[in-house]
């Protein structure tokens, strides 16, 4: 290059994220027909909504055998450049990411704009490897917008990088395992549980005041949790340190069902939102006739209004609701809280007040 030269980067930015499409209780979403989908509810990139088509049966006959997962364009009379990475997840295990190069998806004259892979994975290889217990697999979609190229003068080209994936929850996960530079112990049920202020102080108001607060030297650096099991207590810190839920690979399901019911309790204890609703969310798709009263009543108790109303669409069947009420829960729980009953029987079967 001579001397005075200048030199120029055409660079076009990107606008990403991604979202997460939980089809529970996949084997009740299976043979709808080829070609028929259950869709996502919309989410926004860059402005611009998106949806995800799920294809049970295949996008077409070609497919049939697969199932097919398409992303959508929802905003219309729209062009837009955009790329789109996929994978599945399961309790058991995840795919590797499948991804497209840049499209142009065009949402105009009347017409959706679709990218994806009609035949992303065979179903017998899904249900044999990534389904387990819990029935349910969940499609994480990443989408990309190329935004308009812009122009920088006079800087240094450089090789293009490859950002490897966020470590940061892997990270939190070690120093929770490795107890390294933990400043305060928690006692439950004589097990103990090394952890660190700041990060439990930064997860929750309630061990903020706790371990921050005007109770600090009066708490010390021994604390005994009264009421929970030490199972219960080891998921809570896990998810406050990774915003994840454990694998819960030593239950069987009715374990981890129950595990879950009292994590929400200890979420709503300490007041972490998103456990909270996370706990609800899994709650909702596992309701049985055996655990529906108890459900209803832990939701009620912890002012869970999505699984309240889930638990009283299970019931709204005369068949389904006369077994409810033979159990003995309901009989317990009929003696104990008269108003709850009512409240439940009104929902169900629509009875005026008294």
């Amino acid at each position: 290059m001579e001397n005075g030269a200048t030199s120029s980067i055409c660079n076009s930015t990107l606008v990403q994220d991604n979202h997460h499409f939980v089809i529970a209780r996949y084997s009740l979403n299976k043979e709808v027909g080829v070609g028929n989908f259950i869709r996502s509810k919309t989410f926004q990139v860059d402005e611009y909504d998106w949806s995800i088509r799920y294809y049970p049966d295949g996008f077409n006959t070609k497919s049939q055998n697969h199932i097919s997962i398409i992303v959508e364009l929802m905003s219309e009379n729209i062009e837009v450049r955009a790329m789109f990475s996929f994978r599945l997840v399961s309790a058991r295990m995840q795919t590797n990411w499948i991804g497209t190069r840049v499209l142009r998806v065009c949402s105009t004259n009347g017409r959706r704009g679709i990218a994806g892979y009609d035949m992303f994975m065979e179903r017998s290889l899904l249900e044999a490897q990534y389904l387990d217990q819990s029935d349910r697999i969940t499609i994480e979609c990443v989408v990309s917008v190329v935004k308009d190229p812009l122009v920088f003068h006079n800087e240094l080209l450089s090789p293009l990088v490859k950002v490897p994936p966020p470590e940061l929850s892997g990270d939190f996960a070690k120093l929770l395992g490795s107890k390294e530079g933990a400043d305060v112990t928690f006692y439950v049920q004589n097990e103990a549980f090394p952890a660190h202020r700041a990060m439990l102080a930064a997860r929750s108001p309630v061990f903020k005041a706790q371990l921050c607060g005007p109770m600090v030297e009066k708490e010390g650096s021994c604390i005994t949790v009264e009421d929970m099991l030490p199972d219960v207590f080891g998921a809570l810190l896990h998810f406050i340190y990774t915003d994840l839920l454990p694998p819960f690979n030593d239950f069987d399901e009715d374990g981890r069902k129950e595990i879950v019911r009292h994590l929400l309790e200890a979420a709503d204890r300490y007041a972490i939102e998103r456990l909270k609703l996370i706990c609800e969310t899994i709650l909702c798709t596992c309701l049985d006739i055996d655990t529906v009263v108890t459900t209803y009543a832990l939701a009620d108790l912890h002012q869970c209004n999505i699984l309240k109303e889930a638990c009283i669409k299970f019931m709204a069947t005369p068949k389904i609701m006369g077994m409810v009420m033979a159990s003995k829960d309901y009989e317990t729980l009929k003696i104990k809280s008269a108003s709850l009953t009512i409240e439940i029987l009104e929902g169900v079967c629509k009875l005026p007040k008294i």
